[in-house]
Order: C-alpha cells, then structure tokens, then sequence
C-alpha cells in the first residue's frame, strides 16, 4: 500500500527542497517524485550532471543547494540559527 509508506507530508511548513540528479539510474523518476503527497511550496530541484550520490558527483552543487534551503528558512524566521559560515585561513 503506497499510501501508508507517507503520511503527514501536506502539512510541512518549512522550505524544503527535493534534489535529484539528471543522471539518477536506480531510483524510478516516476516512483520517486509523489509530488502530490508533498505541499505545493516543496522546491525540486534537479542537479545536472548527477547520478544516485550527487554529493560525490557535484559536491559545491549540493552544498549551494543545502544553503539555499537553510537560507530560506532563515529568512522566515530572523531568530532562527543561521548555517555556519566556513571562516578564512
């Protein structure tokens, strides 16, 4: 029952952001993306370039992806910790 493997997603009200890359050979595009159990805000984001372990194909990718999402979240919330920052040196 596909139904029971996720529920509760309509209620998420934070950024969250769905990556996945254009070369993705094991997980089933159709399958994977139920995009209609998920809140309409929800960011999908395809890498180029990237298979299954996109952190290993494009690792500046998925961080630049990662900021954006915690960036936003941020933004929403001024008291909210900001990400760290890498510090010179």
């Amino acid at each position: 029952n596909h139904a029971a493997r996720f529920i509760g997603g309509q209620e998420i009200d934070v950024p969250v952001t769905i990556a996945f890359g254009s070369r993705e050979r094991l997980l089933p595009k159709g399958g994977a993306r139920r995009r209609e159990e998920l809140p309409p805000h929800i960011r999908w984001l395809e890498l180029p370039g990237c298979g299954h372990v996109p952190t290993w194909d494009d690792p500046a990718l998925v961080s630049q992806a990662i900021l954006e999402t915690t960036g936003q979240a941020a933004a929403r919330d001024p008291g909210a910790p900001r990400p760290l920052e890498r510090q010179p040196g």
